[in-house]
């Protein structure tokens, strides 16, 4: 993880301008963790590791009228004060180490910030297919890992603004942050912009330097291997002890079969949204108990079954997903990169009764909490350090055991971040709408990304297109099953109370 007085191996990260190059002193370039470089290993042509969040704003309220030049003039001023923006990957010879980043102070911004227009009437489903065919290319590696598309046509006279970000780059959690570093808390405020590391672009070193300092890296890493085993071997320790006091054991993976979901990815992505009333979750909580990841999830989980019920493909044992928890804190929100652990949980699409359904999944939930919560949740983001050790830990866990059930180990991906909870605006533009679109796995072909915003929390589908779709059913199961939910729990609670 980027860290801003953390040295990584002996590459010290940005603290000054640089200078030229002593022969002898350290880089200033900073090196990806594994956790970050994991991204970039994994991507292909079908397999997209970018996220897509979409802001999206009323021009009406703004303190001014503004086209799109003016946009883009603003975006070239403040974009550059964001550091991720200024990025550029930096191979290292013969990849004998991760990638490093390297600041660019001068970019094409015509690649970056493009503009592009919805097709009347511009509603929910028109914008859905412009993010679906932005999302369904990759970014190139020669230039910094974004994009931002300026949507305009959107119905009521919204404009939207859809940043594609690498993984790599961040996680979910920050990089809903740094879109949300250009908006203010109020429509008066000016925007903020810290100050710019560099003047220019920063100096490459010769091949001959980054080589020898991706060994001495190398060599930092095997030195820590021991201890990484040793970490390991505690934790299946602490999982075994968990099953002989009969705690509530972690969700048993290669279960059930494969489903649509787990088809080999297709370049294509395919886009839908739902939006739920943070008030009606809140009160499924209060009722039944549990948080509101715990709704959010069996929502999910229930729509998930609804869908494949109705196609007569609902698997016969209950599905699984797994659950990204930000290990972020608060004094870390501009930290970038990835610092994000997985909680693997039921579904309990094998459950038809809401109720049963939502208490299965909670506490499914509540035994990933706490087996991370006594754990080591820092064991996994170490091991991909190591990257030669991370594959051959997968290779022997998840893939030996997917060939010899001939299942998946996962089904769907279910993510929930948390944002404003007042409104926010953009040269007093209010913001209206948050978006989110979170990636694709190869193995793993469905993703469910909540962001809340004020009082609504935006659920974003992806799927491959070829294989869902009909994808709005899904967005429509999301709400249905959100309103059977809410009147099983009323009804259960009137129940208890005429007793």
């Amino acid at each position: 993880m980027l860290e801003p007085d953390r040295v990584v191996g002996s590459l010290a990260l940005h603290t000054r301008n640089p200078g030229p190059l002593d022969p002898g002193e350290a880089l200033t370039m900073q090196r990806l963790r594994g956790a970050d470089a994991y991204h970039l290993y994994e991507e292909s042509e079908n397999e997209h590791r970018h996220t897509i969040k979409v802001c999206i704003v009323d021009p009406s309220t703004a303190r001014e009228p503004s086209d799109i030049e003016t946009a883009r003039h603003e975006l070239e001023h403040g974009l550059g004060y964001v550091p991720p923006f200024q990025w550029q990957l930096v191979q290292t010879p013969f990849e004998i180490a991760h990638p490093l980043w390297a600041y660019r102070r001068n970019f094409d911004l015509d690649y970056h910030v493009r503009h592009t227009t919805v097709v009347t009437p511009g509603e929910a489903r028109e914008f859905a297919e412009v993010v679906s065919e932005i999302a369904s290319t990759g970014l190139e590696r020669d230039r910094p890992l974004w994009q931002l598309w300026i949507v305009e046509g959107l119905a009521g006279g919204h404009v939207a603004y859809v940043a594609k970000l690498h993984h790599s780059l961040a996680d979910g959690q920050s990089s809903a942050q740094i879109l949300l570093d250009s908006f203010t808390s109020s429509p008066d405020a000016p925007p903020s912009h810290s100050e710019h590391p560099f003047e220019s672009d920063e100096p490459i070193p010769s091949p001959g330097r980054l080589f020898l300092d991706g060994l001495r890296d190398n060599f930092r890493i095997w030195r820590g291997v021991p201890k990484l085993m040793l970490r390991l071997s505690r934790v299946g320790i602490q999982a075994l002890g968990r099953r002989l006091r009969r705690k509530p054991p972690p969700v048993r993976l290669f279960k059930a079969t494969d489903t649509r979901f787990n088809r080999k990815l297709t370049p294509h992505r395919w886009f839908a949204t739902v939006e739920l009333p943070i008030a009606d979750l809140k009160r499924v909580k209060n009722l039944l108990g549990g948080s509101l990841n715990d709704v959010y999830t069996s929502v999910c989980g229930g729509a998930i079954r609804r869908y494949l019920e109705a196609r007569g493909e609902l698997p016969a044992g209950s599905m699984v997903a797994a659950i990204p928890v930000s290990r972020r804190k608060p004094e870390e929100a501009r930290v970038y990169g990835n610092r994000v652990s997985s909680w693997v949980v039921s579904l309990a699409t094998d459950c038809a009764d809401p109720l049963e359904r939502y208490h299965t999944v909670r506490e499914s939930i509540a035994a990933a909490r706490a087996i991370q919560e006594n754990g080591d949740p820092d064991l996994i983001p170490d091991i991909m350090d190591a990257w030669w050790l991370h594959k051959f830990f997968m290779a022997m866990s998840q893939g030996l055991m997917s060939r010899i059930t001939r299942r998946c180990a996962m089904h769907a991906i279910v993510s929930n971040v948390r944002g404003p909870r007042e409104p926010r605006y953009l040269n007093g533009a209010k913001l209206v709408g948050l978006q989110s679109m979170g990636p694709l796995i190869e193995g793993v072909g469905l993703n469910f990304t909540g962001w809340s915003y004020v009082d609504t929390l935006h659920v974003g589908i992806t799927a491959c297109r070829e294989h869902v779709p009909d994808i709005w059913a899904l967005a429509d199961g999301v709400e249905t099953e959100l309103e059977e939910l809410l009147e099983a729990a009323d009804n259960a609670a009137a129940a208890t109370s005429r007793r």
